[in-house]
């Protein structure tokens, strides 16, 4: 019983994850209608925790799931790899345009950050809950163990 117990504590942990994802997602949103957008903070909060949390699903997820899942499973796996690698090009895209505009953009450049930083939540907000809705789920099923 413990072993399942601690199993599922994994998949917990990584949903509560999840949660503070959207919950810090929702703030940086917020703090732009605000005209207050951090984006240093933002860029730090990928750098430091997106990037972390991106790489335990692809080291320890999307590989338990490749090995046992259906094809249909694995195809959502894959789906959600590309995911990962588009969202992190736009932040990576958002960078360069941090180093390139630096603290004095003008108001066209400050208009670029605002629709890439609006378009990376979207994204990231998107990616987090279909993998709530699918991956999780398919965790579960397998009772996928996670190191």
């Amino acid at each position: 019983m413990g072993e399942k117990r601690e199993k599922m504590d994994k998949i917990t942990k990584e949903v509560h994850e999840h949660e503070e994802i959207s919950e810090a997602l929702a703030f940086f949103d917020r703090s732009l209608l605000a005209s207050s957008a951090d984006i240093e903070g933002f860029r730090k909060f990928f750098d430091e925790y997106i990037v972390a949390h991106f790489k335990f699903e692809e080291e320890e997820i999307f590989p338990a799931i490749m090995k046992s899942g259906t094809q249909e499973e694995i195809s959502l796996v894959q789906a959600l790899l590309d995911e990962h690698s588009q969202i992190m090009n736009m932040v990576n895209q958002f960078k360069k345009l941090l180093s390139r505009y630096g603290l004095q953009p003008s108001e066209i450049q400050r208009n670029e950050f605002i629709e890439l930083y609006k378009k990376i939540i979207k994204t990231t907000l998107y990616h987090a809950h279909r993998e709530d809705a699918t991956l999780f789920p398919i965790l579960r099923k397998y009772e996928i163990n996670l190191k």
